[in-house]
């Protein structure tokens, strides 16, 4: 602790930062992956309501929502996860590359 120019109260600030930062992120996510979801519902029930009665008279009407519930959670995990992990990466990506600038810019050159 003895490193950091702003003393332990300097970690504690960026420790506090971070973790604000975390759940706001958490929480726009959720927000985010419920309107995708809902928006994916209601296209995907609106189209099976307008479909011809033959295509449906093959299954069940439960068992064709409930695979459509399933696959539409799927759907929402899938998108944000994935959407979290590329944010990340581009994040750390452009900041590894920033800080490499920084410290030698002669070898962010030649890593470039």
């Amino acid at each position: 602790l003895g490193c950091s120019p702003w003393g332990p109260g300097g970690l504690l600030l960026l420790l506090g930062t971070q973790s604000a930062l975390v759940v706001v992120r958490e929480c726009l996510l959720t927000v985010a992956g419920e309107r995708v979801t809902y928006r994916l519902r209601q296209r995907l029930f609106g189209s099976l309501l307008a479909q011809e009665l033959h295509v449906l008279e093959g299954s069940r009407a439960g068992e064709t929502l409930s695979r459509l519930q399933a696959d539409v959670a799927m759907v929402r995990a899938a998108i944000t996860s994935s959407v979290t992990t590329g944010l990340r990466a581009a994040v750390m990506g452009v900041g590894g590359t920033a800080l490499l600038a920084y410290l030698s810019p002669t070898l962010a050159l030649v890593a470039l």
